[in-house]
């Protein structure tokens, strides 16, 4: 690598700040490397601080087999761990093509790593989501109407929520470049000398994050110069208060019996809180949040105010994932889909009332 300079000694400086906020035990850290700018300037980075944070380090990539360039994204990546003088690991996937691909690679992936850092007893995945992703995912997001704990996005520390089990060995999630551009992602690899690949898929503008990223985004940046790292930034203030709201929910609610509460327990909350008890009660019985709409949520809210005045008619709600949420017996649960709904109640929440049985 080439001598320091004050753009690797920021980035450094930030994945040390990073580090310091770290959660759970151990020092061996799997850097997750896809080839890309991004993975190796984080590898770089990380490959310098590690003697000084006394960490093992070792670097893992993912082979999806999906895209022409899968065997020289695996090549540069050995290439790189060889010159660091790191293990590497490879770890080759056989994903069929078809619906929910890229959600279906991604779980396969965050699986992969899992299975790395447990046979290596690596308690953190290094992944190197950028402020530019992090902005992607909330406008996506927002445009599809999620709620505030949807709006967090992605956490600096997270659980390996991805891991096989024993789901209580899973290495934590870490993401330090969330403070970072995909530019100055980018810059930063080049300042570091390391050679990386362009994804094509990156320039496939039928993919709706590819259409916020060379469209939105650059025109949100045309308005307000540093819109990009305004809207990351907003996700941490999301997630802040939507941690408060879940401390609030969660003492306030019993915690669920086989995906199950009270019905009367969740009217019962203020109404500020209702719909966080309610995404709670899907988080714990399945449902992934980032997928969660408002009117699904809004739906089942409304669903248990009628419940509260009277209105004891059983209902059904079906999420994606194969889940129903229901309301009935004085109970509201999410359980495993009865069967698909008839074309009249088709969709995520059919109608305010929800569907009765």
């Amino acid at each position: 690598m080439p001598p320091r300079h004050p753009t690797i000694a920021a980035a450094v400086g930030v994945a040390r700040r990073s580090w310091a906020q770290r959660r759970g035990d151990g020092l061996g850290v799997l850097v997750a490397c896809s080839g890309g700018a991004d993975s190796v300037g984080l590898l770089g980075v990380l490959a310098l601080l590690r003697r000084a944070q006394g960490w093992t380090l070792e670097v893992a990539h993912v082979h999806h087999g999906l895209r022409a360039t899968a065997e020289r994204d695996a090549e540069l990546v050995g290439a790189h761990a060889q010159a660091l003088g790191l293990p590497v690991h490879v770890e080759r996937l056989a994903l069929a093509g078809g619906a929910d691909l890229a959600a279906r690679a991604r779980a396969a992936r965050h699986g992969a790593l899992q299975r790395v850092a447990r046979a290596r007893r690596l308690s953190t995945i290094a992944l190197a989501h950028t402020a530019t992703d992090q902005a992607e995912t909330v406008l996506l997001r927002l445009a599809r109407g999620v709620g505030l704990a949807g709006l967090a996005a992605m956490s600096e520390w997270a659980p390996g929520v991805f891991a096989a089990p024993p789901v209580d060995e899973a290495a934590w999630l870490w993401r330090p470049w969330l403070a970072l551009t995909r530019e100055q992602a980018r810059a930063l690899a080049t300042r570091l000398g390391l050679a990386f690949l362009d994804d094509p898929s990156n320039a496939v503008l039928d993919a709706p994050r590819v259409q916020v990223r060379e469209r939105v985004l650059p025109a949100l940046e045309g308005l307000h110069p540093g819109a990009t790292r305004a809207i990351a930034a907003a996700a941490g203030e999301a997630r802040t208060l939507a941690g408060h709201v879940a401390a609030q929910v969660a003492a306030a609610l019993p915690p669920a019996q086989d995906g199950a509460v009270a019905a009367a327990a969740v009217a019962g909350l203020p109404p500020a809180l209702r719909p966080a008890a309610v995404r709670e009660l899907l988080r714990q019985g399945g449902a992934e949040l980032g997928e969660l709409t408002r009117r699904t949520v809004d739906a089942v809210v409304a669903g248990l105010d009628a419940w509260a005045q009277g209105d004891r008619a059983p209902r059904r709600w079906q999420l994606a994932g194969g889940l129903d949420v229901r309301l009935e017996h004085g109970m509201l649960a999410v359980v495993p889909a009865a069967g698909a709904l008839d074309a009249a109640d088709a969709g995520p929440e059919p109608g305010a009332g929800g569907r009765a049985l």
